[in-house]
């Protein structure tokens, strides 16, 4: 147990810093782009929400992960009890946590809104965690559904964006399949899984160009699942490149590709 707490520890570390570092990107966007006022406050506070969300969620994620690794793929009663009962603790540093610092949201709300929000958080891990102890205790074997491998998943969160469906679901595929690998893969999939949903959700990107950013992630998605001896670096290399060509002229999406291609590169061993 101890091992895995050293583990879940440095895991939750890494993903803390990457959902700080996002959510300090949107926060720079909201407070040098919107007026001051109440949409600016609310704005605020839903960055500062959703990235205690994220947070909960991914030390849930970790520990689930670490487990069903130690079982052999299965979660006990006990695995899921303390997942629980660490998430409740980390949600109640998180609604702390929103009150501090420079970018406080100030709205008589704010306090009632995460109160609910981190309570909803909470119930939703739990219900998860209890569908998937009861679908392996239900299906304990051969179920490749139940071997505990991480999945990836797309959310289209913008109506317009059913125009992209057919890309979002290849991409998703695509992606699923590579997280089932190993946690390197997993790592690539996770950021090439960001970057979609960064493109889909951005306001400014017009339907042209959130077209042919998708087809760029597929393509790369696409080398990332083939073997590498059958990668082509060339056409990753330009497909990186082309990636920077088209959102250099979006500053938000610009810096989050900033952030991103590094560990693209780094995955596909590319100087």
């Amino acid at each position: 147990m101890d091992n895995l707490e050293v583990i879940a520890g440095l895991e939750y570390a890494k993903a803390a810093e990457r959902i700080s570092r996002e959510a300090h990107l949107k926060m720079q966007s909201v407070l040098t782009r919107m007026p001051r006022g109440g949409q600016m406050e609310g704005a605020k506070l839903q960055i500062r929400l959703d990235q205690a969300e994220q947070s909960c969620r991914a030390y849930a994620q970790i520990w689930q992960d670490l487990f069903e690794r130690a079982n052999g793929g299965n979660l006990t009663r006990e695995n899921v009890d303390f997942i629980v009962a660490h998430v409740m603790d980390v949600a109640a540093a998180q609604k702390a946590n929103l009150f501090r610092g420079p970018d406080v949201p100030r709205l008589a709300s704010a306090a009632e809104e995460a109160g609910m929000r981190m309570d909803g958080v909470v119930g939703s891990i739990r219900r998860d965690l209890e569908i998937r102890i009861r679908t392996q205790h239900a299906f304990p074997a051969g179920n490749p559904a139940m071997t505990g491998k991480p999945q990836v998943n797309i959310t289209i969160s913008h109506a317009a964006n059913v125009n992209f469906g057919s890309q979002v679901g290849t991409i998703n595929s695509t992606l699923t399949v590579i997280s089932e690998r190993g946690p390197k893969d997993q790592e690539i999939a996770n950021v090439l899984k960001a970057w979609t949903e960064a493109v889909l959700g951005n306001g400014e990107f017009k339907e042209t160009q959130k077209r042919e950013s998708l087809d760029v992630t597929e393509e790369l998605a696409k080398q990332a699942e083939a073997k590498p001896e059958s990668r082509s670096l060339g056409k990753i290399k330009a497909l990186i490149a082309g990636m920077h060509a088209l959102v250099g002229a979006n500053d938000d999406l610009s810096v989050l590709w900033h952030q991103y291609a590094p560990h693209v590169k780094q995955f596909f061993h590319i100087s």
